[in-house]
């Protein structure tokens, strides 16, 4: 059995044996970065549910099978990942 308690988009988010249950209403009505990666003009917990959903069908997450690396990262998040990009675009 597994369980996670993760945060999106400002909603508290239980994920347990590959079951999603939005706990609260997001606290973001609007992302930018969101609604290009997802198409979320407004969010609401079907929002949030739908793409943590893909996430889950598509790179495996919260699961055995989950992917770790992506040949393409839409956006990149912390130092590491930040550096290896701007090292692979040859600006760094």
């Amino acid at each position: 059995m597994t369980e996670h308690l993760v945060e999106v988009a400002g909603a508290l988010v239980r994920i347990k044996d590959g079951r999603i249950e939005v706990l609260t209403d997001p606290t973001v009505s609007y992302c930018p970065l969101r609604q290009d990666l997802y198409g979320c003009r407004e969010e609401s917990r079907e929002t949030v549910e739908r793409s943590l959903r893909e996430h889950m069908e598509v790179l495996g997450m919260y699961g055995p099978g989950r992917v770790l690396e992506l040949p393409d990262r839409p956006v990149s998040f912390g130092a590491s990942e930040i550096i290896s990009d701007a090292m692979a675009d040859g600006v760094v």
